[in-house]
């Protein structure tokens, strides 16, 4: 069994500001963030519906350094991990 690692960079009150910042978020850090997957999921906080921003598919190296660069950006950055 090999761990995946996804990354949490934020939540948004709009899907197009999700989107957009997915963009310049995946454009960032070409380098670690290239071939992940991207995608935006919807969820709730609060009771008010938000949309996510994740990257997925990283190894924990990747997932680490993705993560070390946008906190440096003062962007939030939570990574997990699943089996696959």
């Amino acid at each position: 069994m090999q761990r995946s690692y996804s990354i949490l960079v934020g939540s948004y009150f709009t899907d197009f500001n999700a989107k957009k910042d997915l963009a310049r978020l995946a454009l960032s850090d070409l380098e670690t963030l290239s071939n992940s997957n991207r995608f935006v999921t919807k969820g709730v906080v609060n009771q008010k519906k938000v949309f996510r921003v994740s990257f997925s598919g990283l190894n924990k190296s990747d997932a680490l350094k993705a993560c070390q660069k946008l906190i440096a950006q003062n962007e939030l950055c939570e990574i997990t991990a699943s089996i696959r």
